[in-house]
């Protein structure tokens, strides 16, 4: 074999390894976009629902507050008096005479 001939096969053994170096370079490229494309993906969804979590406790303390005023205004409402008053307002009823009660004993 002449000087020419190795010079040839030397070369194309450098340029099959440059070739696999780089589709090596080049897959390792897409993997590195790929998950950099992940990455940026994963923060936005967490951020997006974190947000929605603060909303969510938001809306959960104001439900527990309106829920305390309801029980307020449910205990202000069921009282003896109230119930009372209302009965003789808007329903016009009146204590009936003692002598009009009866008492039955089981």
């Amino acid at each position: 074999m002449t000087a020419s001939a190795d010079t040839v096969g030397d070369f194309q053994g450098t340029l099959s390894l440059g070739y696999g170096r780089s589709v090596s370079v080049i897959l390792l490229l897409v993997v590195v976009i790929v998950s950099a494309i992940g990455v940026a993906q994963t923060r936005y969804d967490t951020r997006r629902l974190f947000v929605e979590l603060e909303q969510l406790k938001a809306d959960c303390l104001k439900l527990e507050e309106d829920w305390g005023k309801l029980q307020l205004e449910e205990s202000t409402y069921s009282t003896h008096g109230a119930v009372e008053r209302k009965a003789r307002s808007q329903l016009n009823m009146l204590m009936p005479a003692l002598k009009t009660v009866e008492h039955l004993s089981p």
